[in-house]
């Protein structure tokens, strides 16, 4: 019994995990907008950017442009998204881990 308490414990102490909401922005694009068509507001879209931890390296940074882009792509002719949430998550397990970023908003078409 005591083993197994003490190797819960040992695994408490390399398992980690966060969820933070960085921020929210009103009107969010990666790509230019003519201001002279009228923006139309379609569905709820989210979007991510991930990558992975394994031995205690990332294979890369998790960036907000690739989850906004990932989210736009979901809904054809979308130039922005409108009421953004920005999100970034983590989580580890010993030797193995993911980081991203998500955005979730309203994709908004232009004809």
């Amino acid at each position: 019994m005591k083993k197994l308490i003490f190797l819960l414990a040992v695994t408490a102490l390399f398992m980690g995990c966060a969820v933070k909401k960085n921020t929210d922005f009103t009107l969010l694009s990666t790509k230019q907008i003519n201001y002279d068509k009228n923006l139309e507001k379609s569905e709820k879209v989210t979007g991510e950017d991930k990558v992975y931890t394994v031995l205690g390296w990332t294979t890369g940074t998790p960036e907000l442009k690739n989850a906004v882009n990932n989210a736009m792509s979901k809904v054809p002719n979308t130039k922005a998204l409108a009421d953004v949430s920005y999100y970034y998550l983590g989580w580890s397990f010993l030797l193995y881990g993911e980081q991203k970023c998500v955005v979730e908003g309203t994709a908004l078409t232009q004809q």
